[in-house]
């Protein structure tokens, strides 16, 4: 069996991560966090949410409880380095005092006015799809979302809302790997 041209080059590009052109195809944030390309990034976020989800899973803390005590952490520790740092001025002079960076601004408004239009005929498009479930517009269409919510209840009594989250996160953050590992 012969391989052509183009599955060699297809083959190549899957190995290499080039698209067919040459150039090199960049990955998302969301693709180096759950890839672990960005290691920091990527344990932060595991670490933290497995440290929630086990406080309000087996710790039975409630998830307001446990999101208000880490807002409180990060404020009392913002408060102390603010006025640690405010004491130390005097002895090490305002120069040697580091302060802390945030970044410019949070939000650059000209990707996101460039997504706009594709988000409101998203966003168009699902509403008007919802209504003609709604008003029974296709009867077929209607009992499938029928059949799709009530698999959804099954579901949702059978596990806990946040045993279900904590089981997508887990998945999402080893499978990829895994499946990147083991082609």
């Amino acid at each position: 069996m012969e391989t052509t041209a183009d599955e060699i080059v297809s083959k190549v590009t899957e190995a290499t991560d080039m698209a067919p052109t040459g150039e090199v195809l960049e990955e998302t944030l969301v693709e180096k966090i759950l890839l672990w390309r960005d290691l920091k990034l990527s344990g932060a976020i595991f670490g933290a949410v497995n440290l929630i989800c086990v406080l309000t899973l087996f710790l039975k803390y409630s998830f307001l409880s446990v999101f208000s005590f880490l807002v409180m952490a990060l404020l009392v520790a913002s408060f102390l380095f603010k006025n640690a740092a405010m004491l130390l001025e005097g002895h090490l002079g305002k120069d040697n005092i580091l302060k802390p960076s945030f970044g410019l601004e949070p939000f650059n408004a000209d990707p996101i006015q460039a997504k706009v239009p594709q988000i409101v005929d998203f966003l168009n498009e699902n509403i008007t799809k919802t209504r003609d479930i709604v008003t029974c517009k296709d009867n077929k269409v209607t009992l499938k979302a029928l059949g799709a919510t009530f698999g959804v209840y099954l579901v949702g009594r059978i596990f806990p809302d946040l045993v279900l989250f904590y089981v997508l996160f887990l998945a999402a953050f080893v499978l990829p790997k895994v499946y990147e590992m083991n082609k």
